[in-house]
């Protein structure tokens, strides 16, 4: 297995490895080191099937359910389907409109999140690519001055506030809320700044489209302190682009990245892709640069 930087900062590409060896527990142990140490990983001209998808999913932990099952395939409940080319695999593919949102996959849930599965079946040539940001290099680089602002900052996360977002944004097609999504995921109070649980670096751990307000703020003052904060972790140096083609597998660390869709012609592009999310094992924790 050969690591290549993307990034200066954070990003590999990982080669050497054929699909057939994504069933081996040793290599996907490594995988995921590799993914927790860097922030995501690469791999090119990956052909997964729902079926090898799932072994490896499984491999690197344990799949979280996909909290809408009309968007998830008909045999695997954790795989969820995303682009705009409607019925995929008995079920229909989640259609998210929303362009450049910057966020983590299964914040809110009560423990930080794992590592998320992308794996790219058909996409636009020009189109479509996706963002990922450094949490911990954006929190190495910032001056103490500016950090003090943000270490004892906490956050209410909470799905109802981006269910709402995306259900509200033309051409999606996600429903109005269902109360049982209401009541499924209570919000979550999570600090600002948390301890990465594996390589024990501190990390900027903020989902923008799910905050709900910030602790012991007025709604005004938590949005700003949430918007610079996240306008910061996004600047062009802690930010790596990636242009998809097929068979593309990206893994990334939730705690590690920020990421965001970008948009694409949703009526005549096509793009389909899986989405495992594998959970996290522990609440986050308060972090300081020590």
């Amino acid at each position: 297995m050969r690591v290549t930087s993307l990034h200066p900062l954070f990003g590999v590409e990982i080669s050497g490895v054929a699909a057939e060896r994504l069933s081996q527990p040793a290599i996907a142990t490594e995988i995921r080191h590799t993914v927790h140490e860097h922030g995501f990983a690469l791999l090119r001209g990956i052909r997964l099937t729902a079926d090898s998808a799932m072994t490896l999913a499984r491999l690197l932990g344990n799949p979280e359910i996909g909290y809408r099952p009309e968007f998830t395939h008909d045999q695997y409940p954790e795989l969820v389907l995303l682009g705009n080319m409607g019925e995929v695999d008995g079920g229909v593919a989640y259609l998210n409109t929303q362009g450049i949102e910057w966020h983590t996959d299964a914040t809110g849930k009560g423990l930080a999140p794992g590592v998320t599965m992308l794996y790219c079946l058909k996409t636009p040539m020009e189109a479509g690519d996706t963002l990922f940001a450094s949490t911990d290099a954006a929190y190495a680089a910032l001056d103490d001055d500016r950090l003090s602002a943000y270490e004892d900052l906490e956050v209410v996360h909470s799905f109802n506030v981006h269910n709402d977002k995306v259900a509200s944004f033309a051409g999606t097609n996600v429903n109005v809320q269902q109360e049982t999504l209401r009541n499924r995921y209570p919000d979550t109070i999570d600090p600002v700044v948390t301890i990465h649980p594996f390589t024990k670096r501190p990390c900027f751990f903020i989902s923008h489209q799910l905050v709900r307000e910030v602790v012991g703020y007025s709604q005004k003052e938590g949005r700003d302190l949430v918007m610079n904060l996240v306008r910061y972790i996004t600047e062009e140096r802690f930010v790596f682009r990636h242009r998809w083609n097929e068979e593309d597998l990206i893994i990334f660390d939730n705690i590690a990245c920020l990421h965001s869709a970008t948009e694409y012609d949703y009526e005549d592009q096509d793009r389909l892709f899986y989405q495992i999310i594998i959970s996290g094992q522990n609440k986050a924790q308060h972090g300081t640069r020590g």
